[in-house]
């Protein structure tokens, strides 16, 4: 295709735009194929689900996910739930952050569990506010914890 573009600097950015999400796409199916041969299924389940997101037209992704999504179908789910549960009106913060708590405990290292936890708890809890000290915490600093 080069040599049909070539002068042409729109047709030019187009093409190597291309390329690039071609090589995004290729190394990440590699990334996630070597993972879930270590049996991390989950971390490359993940991985490929992001860059879904992106190219949800990608059939090489699709079917990639398609092998792995048996192998972390209760994770999936989980996280299936929650944006339920996220995306409800009115919303259902309480059992959608469960979810994604669910999610997070099958699989400690995900973003997307992570991520949407911490964007319902920012809802939650206003700038500047944080959580209520744990009993702990109330120990450590001699405060009663009426427990």
């Amino acid at each position: 295709f080069a040599p049909i573009v070539k002068g042409d600097p729109t047709r030019e950015d187009a093409l190597q735009q291309i390329v690039k999400n071609i090589h995004r796409i290729d190394g990440a199916v590699l990334v996630a194929s070597k993972a879930a041969g270590r049996g991390n299924s989950y971390a490359a389940w993940e991985a490929l689900a992001t860059l879904r997101e992106e190219f949800p037209d990608d059939p090489d992704l699709g079917r990639e996910l398609e092998k792995l999504t048996p192998r972390v179908s209760t994770f999936v789910n989980a996280l299936e739930k929650a944006r339920q549960f996220e995306n409800r009106k009115p919303q259902q913060t309480g059992s959608a952050m469960s979810w994604y708590l669910r999610a997070k405990r099958m699989y400690p290292d995900s973003e997307m569990a992570e991520e949407g936890f911490q964007r319902l708890l920012d809802q939650v809890l206003p700038e500047g506010d944080s959580l209520p000290p744990t009993a702990d915490t109330r120990r450590a600093s001699g405060t009663p914890s009426y427990e």
